[in-house]
């Protein structure tokens, strides 16, 4: 190979664990039993399970779902953060029945797309979230449109087994998860990750942060997303600490659990970290336990990295991964604070990473390029609609992830932007074609352009410019998307335009757009 190759191989020494996470959770609970596991709130006071109590409970319900389903078939979740939702994952995981997470603030229209695709069979549901009841609607879609042995549980309520059996021996290499992330055709994929994948891609990033004993994760990102089942859930495993859940963030129960809980590694984006510091009642005093934040779910903005090590008094860790190759760079304690500011850290043990042109060939250090990595922790493939895992490398094993990024001798990683156009809006990765595709279905819709809209608290809004046929107010348009997106997909800026700029094929010009709605 090329010595002047942009390409790093963090495989030799990585320490990983060839098991299943049912395995990993049975060993920790054999040598870390009575530590605290995971950590809530209830009517103000502080609740816990530790790892014995935590693994206990998980057979309990994994058994449960045995009596209904069988492994190998999978399960959905759907609900905010809670205990019950970490303890349905590590069910799962000993159950051998692949989870599949969908938000709760998803339409209709996305839960029967991600159903059918995954033929899920078991939908394990919480009573509502922030005031809409989402069991009695996954019920009302169960039964209405459903395959009829699609079964519907309240999240938490466990079958009573009377006979212990045995529960199935499950691989590393089975399948554990099934991430939807947005495709640029506009259908949700399902990014599918095995046991030893998810397990790892945790475990690195979690011993990049030099984890002490008796760690206190606090990271509130969405449980239906790997940075919250994964890097959150799945980092208290590999280091047996607490995982603190939140159910909803606001800067004061974040702060709260600050306290109570004596969190040690916070997992805040930029949205939270701003809320936090304009809170009147926040002070040193309540981070004196915490050593490190870190962050990467937007760009950040490095006069922010610095006020956070400030006033807290901690250091600022930045990663970047996602769905289909999670916590794959991530900054380390000893990396100036340069680089913690302007880049997104190094590759993490047990990949090759490299930076590759159009053509497929490595670039030079410090050359920007596709980010591309080879590795047993990225995803097995994508689910495709008949139900088989479609590969989704290269002919030479690589996964590319869709990022324009350089790589420096020293092998620190820099973002510059997202091939894919995908838009980060408060952490969320929303792809500008799946929103397009849904406002396109509207009869006086002729076509549309959605983009990105820099925005100092989520990082970015939504922006769309609209042809329409005919006279049709904003207010209309923005009733039919809620009705088939999620709120986090609806625009919040809308124009209304008489043309779009376009190259010579004929593709819309967006960049253009933008600088002619936005000249500032």
């Amino acid at each position: 190979m090329d010595l002047d190759a942009a390409y790093v191989d963090r495989r030799p020494g990585a320490d990983v664990w060839n098991c299943s996470i049912g395995e990993a959770l049975r060993r920790t609970a054999s040598i870390h039993g009575q530590h605290r596991a995971l950590a809530w709130h209830d009517q103000g006071a502080l609740h816990a399970l530790t790892w014995d109590e935590l693994e206990a409970e998980a057979e309990r319900a994994a058994r449960g779902i045995l009596s209904i389903i069988s492994a190998g078939q999978r399960i959905a979740i759907i609900g905010g953060n809670s205990r019950d939702w970490v303890v349905a994952e590590f069910a799962c995981a000993l159950a051998g029945t692949p989870l599949v997470p969908i938000e709760p603030t998803a339409t209709n229209h996305e839960c029967r797309h991600m159903l059918t695709q995954t033929d899920t069979r078991l939908v394990l549901s919480a009573d509502e979230y922030r005031g809409a009841s989402v069991l009695r609607r996954m019920r009302r879609l169960a039964a209405g449109s459903m395959n009829d042995a699609v079964h519907v549980l309240r999240l938490g309520e466990w079958p009573t087994v009377e006979t212990l059996t045995d529960l199935p021996d499950v691989r590393a290499s089975d399948e554990f998860l099934v991430q939807h992330t947005s495709g640029t055709t506009g259908k949700p994929k399902g990014a599918v990750l095995s046991h030893y994948a998810a397990l790892n891609s945790a475990r690195m990033y979690a011993h990049a942060t030099q984890p002490v004993e008796n760690e206190v994760w606090l990271n509130p990102l969405p449980l239906s997303h790997v940075g919250g089942s994964v890097a959150g859930v799945l980092s208290a495993l590999n280091t047996a600490g607490t995982y603190c859940v939140l159910p909803r963030f606001t800067p004061q129960s974040a702060l709260d659990m600050i306290r109570d809980a004596g969190v040690t590694v916070l997992g805040l984006v930029p949205t939270m970290l701003l809320d936090l510091l304009n809170l009147p009642s926040a002070s040193r005093r309540d981070f004196v336990h915490v050593r490190i934040q870190i962050g990467g779910a937007t760009a950040i903005d490095p006069a922010l990295i610095e006020r956070v090590e400030k006033e807290f008094d901690l250091r600022f860790l930045v990663g970047y991964g996602q769905s289909e190759a999670p916590c794959l760079t991530m900054s380390t304690l000893a990396d100036s604070a340069e680089i913690r500011a302007t880049t997104t850290g190094h590759p993490l043990p047990g990949r090759e990473v490299s930076v590759k042109d159009v053509a497929g060939n490595f670039v030079s250090w410090g050359t920007p390029g596709e980010l591309c990595v080879r590795s047993e922790m990225s995803m097995t493939g994508y689910l495709t609609a008949t139900g088989k895992i479609a590969p989704a490398v290269d002919g030479h094993g690589w996964l590319h992830t869709g990022d324009l990024c350089s790589m420096s001798e020293d092998g620190i990683v820099q973002f510059h932007s997202r091939l894919r156009e995908v838009i980060i809006r408060g952490g969320l990765n929303i792809y500008p074609a799946e929103v397009e595709q849904v406002l396109n279905e509207h009869p006086d819709v002729v076509e549309t352009a959605v983009f990105g809209v820099p925005d100092v608290r989520l990082g970015h809004q939504l922006g769309v410019a609209l042809i329409v046929r005919s006279p049709i107010s904003i207010e209309a348009l923005e009733r039919f998307a809620a009705k088939k997106l999620s709120m986090m997909k609806v625009p919040t800026y809308w124009h209304l335009v008489d043309e779009f700029p376009r190259t010579s094929t004929g593709k819309i010009r967006k960049i253009a757009v933008y600088e002619h709605l936005y000249p500032n």
